[in-house]
């Protein structure tokens, strides 16, 4: 037996069946007409924010927006919103996308190399030859190794890459902008918390205000200075403060609630933590507030949308491409053996390479038609990016007028506070002295419950104006997303 090559298509021949369409590639690659990139950047933007005049900024500042709530000096904040950077569902949710997108990209990346696939192979065999009365035994094994690869003659494949590395950006970016409404959201449901603490307090304040008002009225009474009707009134003013309880112990309770749940635990976990009242967080001494393209640059949201024009720009790239000729080489290397003993002893070696080269001629219209779905996918993306930039620019100004709007809001609040708890101090000292009737007295407190509320609401919106500012300018996450 006798060692045998068979070589369907060689490495030379291969080269110069290649080299003779090469004309034909050309035409075909002259053929396509790949779509200009989406210029993202021919949009008009500020070059300032139309704020007011009043609104403290600094506009120079290097400040890690990353941790914006520790401008606001209160640890227990600063506690829960690390929490919930950690332990949050959703924000997990979003870096495991980031996971997901990374393989698609690890896919797309493969697509680029040979496929290699090995193979075994055992044959056995018995003939039995009744006129001989003979038996004949025979047993062969077989290896191989395949190979395939799909030459990248025109870039598709790397258009197909680019377009994942792309989405691998911007699911970054998503989980960037993740953390920046989460951390956002616990700070403000941290607020909200501690104001319902704060108006529960005045609340109770005012209970025990009206108990003693009816205490003095029912004295009175008994020395013959007061009538029925006034106690009555005061039971009424006292009764109506006391039926706000219930209700704002059930905002106080499905708010604590609702913070635990954003820090990733469960509900009633932030009880004993939370239980005593605090004062609200104290004001930022200064505003950041980067000029409008700078605020653009640092939005993960923006930089997110700007990666997906890049995917759908390589995406719709590939597709025009499909109408291009494409590059398939094969190959494969055999070894056969009569036995195993002899293995190292081959008796035939079969090897052969072949390259095929095919391109669309009819096909009802598929590649145009998916052409035509990857352009208006693109012109979605751009529309998408338009309108968050938008966005974007609308919650800066928002949240610069809020913030000056606020301050006069609070500051006029308070003016109206302080004179309405004097004016309940002189009613009643007048009332205990005999000089004005209940309801002056009644009347007084009612305005500074009210007040006092608005002061608490007040400083909440203040507050909150702050924090919008800061989710608005992006929160400051640049770095690639890590567990």
């Amino acid at each position: 037996m006798k060692n045998t090559h068979k070589r369907t298509l060689s490495p030379q021949r291969l080269s110069a069946f290649t080299g003779g369409l090469s004309a034909l590639l050309l035409m075909s690659a002259c053929a396509t007409s790949p779509s200009k990139p989406v210029d993202y950047t021919d949009m008009k933007i500020p070059a300032a924010w139309h704020q007011p005049s009043e609104a403290p900024l600094n506009k120079t500042a290097e400040t890690d927006l990353s941790q914006w709530w520790t401008q606001f000096k209160d640890p227990m904040m600063d506690q829960l919103i690390q929490a919930a950077l950690i332990n949050n569902p959703d924000l997990n949710t979003a870096l495991l996308n980031v996971e997901s997108a990374r393989a698609q990209k690890g896919l797309a990346d493969a697509a680029l190399w040979p496929s290699l696939d090995a193979g075994l192979s055992s044959d056995a065999a018995r003939i039995d030859d009744l006129k001989e009365s003979a038996t004949q035994n025979s047993e062969s094994y077989g290896a191989r190794l395949s190979a395939s690869w799909e030459v990248d003659l025109f870039r598709k494949q790397s258009d197909i890459l680019q377009s994942a590395e792309a989405e691998l950006r911007a699911s970054e970016q998503d989980f960037h902008a993740a953390q920046v409404m989460l951390s956002a959201e616990v700070a403000e449901s941290y607020l909200n918390f501690r104001s319902l603490q704060q108006e529960y307090g005045i609340l109770t304040d005012t209970i025990a205000m009206r108990e003693q008002t009816l205490q003095i009225v029912r004295w009175q009474q008994e020395a013959g200075e007061a009538n029925v009707l006034d106690v009555q009134q005061a039971i009424v003013f006292l009764e109506q403060a006391r039926t706000a309880v219930p209700s704002l112990e059930q905002d106080l309770e499905e708010s604590l609630n609702a913070l635990a749940i954003l820090c990733g635990d469960i509900p009633g976990a932030l009880h004993d933590s939370l239980k005593t009242e605090a004062e609200l967080p104290t004001l930022p001494e200064e505003i950041y507030c980067a000029i409008p393209a700078e605020v653009l640059e640092q939005r993960p949201d923006i930089r997110a949308a700007r990666l997906r024009i890049e995917s759908a720009t390589a995406d719709l790239s590939a597709a025009e491409k499909e109408r291009l000729p494409s590059l398939t080489l094969t190959g494969s290397i055999g070894l056969d053996e009569d036995s195993l003993g002899d293995l190292l002893n081959p008796t035939e070696l079969v090897s052969n390479l072949i390259g095929s080269l095919t391109a669309p001629i009819w096909d009802a219209g598929r590649i145009e038609n998916q052409i035509a779905l990857e352009d208006m996918n693109l012109r979605q993306k751009f529309f998408a990016y338009q309108s968050e930039v938008l966005d974007a620019l609308s919650e800066v100004e928002n949240a610069l007028s809020a913030i000056v709007t606020s301050a006069r809001e609070v500051k006029m609040t308070q003016t109206a506070t302080g004179a309405a708890r004097l004016s309940t101090t002189f009613a009643e000292f007048q009332f205990e002295a005999g000089e004005v009737d209940l309801l002056s007295v009644l009347e007084s407190q009612r305005s500074q419950l009210s007040l006092e509320q608005s002061l608490v609401s007040a400083n909440i919106k203040q507050l909150n104006a702050h924090i919008q500012l800061y989710r608005a300018m992006g929160g400051g996450w640049s770095a690639p997303a890590t567990n």
